[in-house]
């Protein structure tokens, strides 16, 4: 994305004419007239000068602050400034400069609101290190005037800010784990994500085991908070995890488990739609020709077949995928055991209990084709499925996957019943930004991924107003400290989930300031009530008008439910 830049002479502006100008409302500037292009582009240009307030403090030559004197103007500072409504806007600043009647020396003091040693306002640079963790830095540089380059240069300024802040009050360690990793311009980038919360406690710049270790190190707590740990199924991590972390639980992820025996039959299914494409050609009767091939039709239409759970079977809403099943298992026999070793793991993942789990896991296991040649060819034969076609699920019964067993069986252990979700979640997370940063560097997507979440909390308010409650005048009301039934107000402020309560509140005992507002519409001159008299009875006929003006008053919204009773 590029962007063309303007450059405006003196004759392609004109004066702002508008009834009610925009005002940049920075205390310490005056607003002389604002521009603007004619070609009616989104842009304002304030001219403007400091404030009369505006004068140096203590002398840096002599420590003196008394003895100043104006010495004319200095050169004109171009300022950006945030943008209004959708307009850019940058300010003409003409600075005054004043010298010190004892030594001489001419200085130009510091504006409020201006930053110093930047040409922007305190407002746009702050505005600039909050969004850049969210924003592109090619908008940024577009809404702000800067160059891109200088974004990021804010931008990795506020990371090393940050990630300062992060040495000196170090993360706490989560109860449960989650390790992962992302591949992000040609190089696996290790995650670890606190799983309870979802969020990214760090982004590394490989996945080694020694980068790794050191990141988890560095959280507080990490040798004895940490209960659980989440993996895929790698046994690079299992490795140093067992060795690091001792009195932790690793459990494998139930979605890698379930993920990789999906690949397997996918694999598989496709071998047995080709061996039953042969069998259909070497048929002689056309009706079952025809039957045959309207089935396997079916499971071709439908290549997930096998993947579905027994719940999405049971309830499709069309009722297809159970008949569907039922048909190809009953007509292909061979597609019967896949669907078994499906529903194995499904059945190994319903258990409650380790020891149920465990049972339910050997059970599967006597499904999986054994390794040696004769021993499968014997199941091959039990099963009735030819030889070649259930190969990929051999390596199940093998030494290698077998490791892997205890660490599965984990999730069925007390407070170990987690999964890698959240750490997935967070890796799809780095992976939008950085396609939507278009090649970012390492510490910028790093940055990005870690702090903006936290830099841009999502809250939503909602305040919800009650209707006054009715008020009942006294004779003494406006005088005295107790009252008969005082109107109250109740505001409920909802952020996230968690409602906290503004507390019901007397409006006019509690609030001294509302309290006198009242007393001086009833006497401007402050001579007939005092607090120590009492009102009289004829004074309330006035008091009932009062609070009737008020209620009518559309722009008083807080007094336009009173009722009187």
């Amino acid at each position: 994305m590029s962007f063309t830049i303007k450059k405006y002479a003196a004759e392609d502006l004109m004066i702002l004419d508008v009834a009610v100008p925009p005002s940049l409302d920075i205390p310490g500037i005056v607003v002389d007239y604002v521009l603007t292009p004619k070609d009616h582009e989104f842009y304002f240009i304030f001219y403007a000068h400091p404030h009369e307030s505006v004068v140096p403090g203590e002398c840096p030559n002599c420590k003196t602050d008394q003895y100043w004197k104006k010495a004319g103007n200095g050169a004109p500072r171009h300022v950006h400034d945030v943008s209004r409504n959708g307009n850019r806007v940058d300010i003409v600043l003409l600075p005054k400069r004043f010298e010190c009647t004892q030594c001489g020396l001419k200085v130009t003091p510091p504006i409020p609101g201006i930053e110093e040693g930047v040409q922007a306002t305190t407002r746009l640079m702050e505005y600039l290190r909050r969004e850049c963790l969210l924003q592109s830095s090619t908008v940024l540089a577009h809404q702000s005037g800067f160059s891109i380059d200088t974004v990021q240069n804010i931008m990795n300024e506020e990371i090393d800010r940050l990630d300062a802040e992060r040495i000196k009050n170090p993360l706490p360690a989560p109860r449960v784990l989650g390790i992962d990793e992302k591949h992000i311009n040609r190089v696996m980038r290790g995650t670890l994500v606190n799983v309870t919360t979802g969020r990214l406690l760090n982004m590394l710049e490989d996945n080694k085991a020694g980068t790794m270790q050191e990141a988890i190190k560095q959280l507080k707590g990490w040798d004895t908070d940490i209960e659980v740990v989440t993996v895929d199924m790698s046994n690079a991590y299992i490795s140093w995890l067992t060795k690091l972390l001792p009195n932790a639980k690793i459990v494998i992820d139930k979605f890698h488990v379930i993920q990789d025996i999906q690949k397997r039959i996918s694999k598989v299914q496709s071998k047995l739609y080709k061996h039953r494409k042969e069998i259909i050609k070497n048929l002689t009767d056309p009706e079952e020709i025809v039957r045959q091939r309207d089935i396997l039709e079916k499971v071709r239409k439908n290549n997930k077949l096998f993947h579905y759970s027994t719940e999405t079977i049971i309830r499709d809403e069309e009722k297809e995928l159970p008949i569907i099943l039922a048909t190809v298992i009953e007509a292909f026999p061979e597609f019967r055991l896949l669907r078994e070793l499906y529903t194995g793991i499904e059945e190994v993942y319903r258990q409650e209990t380790p020891e149920d789990a465990h049972k339910a896991w050997d059970r599967w296991v006597k499904l999986l084709p054994p390794n040696g040649e004769k021993k499968y060819k014997e199941w091959c034969d039990l099963y009735s499925v030819p030889l070649p076609l259930f190969d990929e699920f051999r390596t199940f019964n093998r030494p290698g996957f077998q490791r892997f067993k205890p660490y599965i069986l984990n999730y069925f252990e007390p407070g170990c019943r987690c999964t890698n979700a959240a750490t997935e979640g967070v890796n799809t997370l780095i992976e939008r930004i950085n396609r939507e940063g278009n090649g970012l560097k390492f510490k910028a997507l790093r940055g990005k991924s870690l702090y903006a979440s936290l830099i841009h909390e999502t809250v939503s308010y909602n305040i919800e107003l009650k209707t006054f409650r009715g008020w009942k005048p006294t004779t003494n009301f406006a005088l005295c400290t107790t009252f008969e039934t005082a109107p109250r107000q109740t505001c409920i402020l909802s952020k996230y989930i968690y409602p906290y309560r503004i507390p019901d509140t007397n409006i006019f005992t509690d609030n001294e300031a509302l309290f006198d507002i009242f007393l001086e519409e009833l006497d401007p001159t402050g001579e007939t009530y005092k607090p120590s008299c009492n009102m009289e009875e004829e004074t309330l006929p006035e008091l009932v008008k009062w609070i009737e003006n008020i209620k009518k008053d559309d722009n008083d919204p807080c007094y336009n439910n009173i009722k009187l009773q």
